[in-house]
């Protein structure tokens, strides 16, 4: 670290260092941290904007590069489906996650939501069979639903974590089976 690094700038390095995946930043984070605290102007007090820029431009390819592609984040998110062990740095990343509950709810609020809408356009079509106050009720009902399950998945998280790592680290070597010779079907 510089010498003549001020806490402040030392702070304003770090803000913009979040924008790096928190299995990167526990890596490489303190070299790239000193590097441009080594960097600054004498007596800076906030990380300038083009350097600011750079950083954050990194940290959001860093997370792209190590994320699932799209379609299979989707069916992680709405089918429940099992990730890859490639994907596990990225899955330990969204669990761990401060907003992790909310992230892995999305999808249910946004069936609700659609849910709520097709009942209205329903209700438009056979003659207003409820009133407002009564879709207030039905979003308020919906909305409740999510929310217990939001505080269930932040409460439970660790079953999550279980369940999403059925399968060893990708870093394990696996478990062997039996030993079994070359000539096992062959004739003697």
């Amino acid at each position: 670290m510089g010498a003549s690094a001020s806490p402040a700038l030392e702070r304003s390095v770090d803000r913009w260092l979040r924008a790096y995946p928190p299995r990167w930043r526990e890596q490489r984070g303190a070299e790239l941290r000193d590097v441009v605290l080594d960097l600054a102007a004498p007596g800076a007090r906030r990380v300038d904007l083009r350097t600011a820029a750079g950083l954050v431009a990194g940290g959001w390819r860093a997370r792209r590069s190590t994320r699932p592609s799209a379609r299979v984040v989707l069916a992680y998110r709405l089918r429940g489906r099992r990730l890859d062990a490639r994907h596990d740095a990225w899955l330990r990343d969204d669990l761990a996650g401060r907003w992790y509950p909310v992230r892995a709810e999305a999808p249910m609020a946004v069936v609700c939501a659609v849910l709520v809408a097709l009942l209205h356009a329903v209700g438009d079509l056979t003659g207003h069979w409820l009133t407002p106050r009564g879709w207030g009720e039905v979003a308020a009902v919906l909305l409740f639903v999510v929310g217990v399950d939001v505080v269930r998945r932040a409460r439970h998280r660790e079953d999550d974590v279980a369940t999403a790592f059925g399968h060893p680290p990708a870093d394990a070597p696996g478990r062997f089976g039996p030993y079994v010779g070359l000539d096992r079907g062959q004739a003697r």
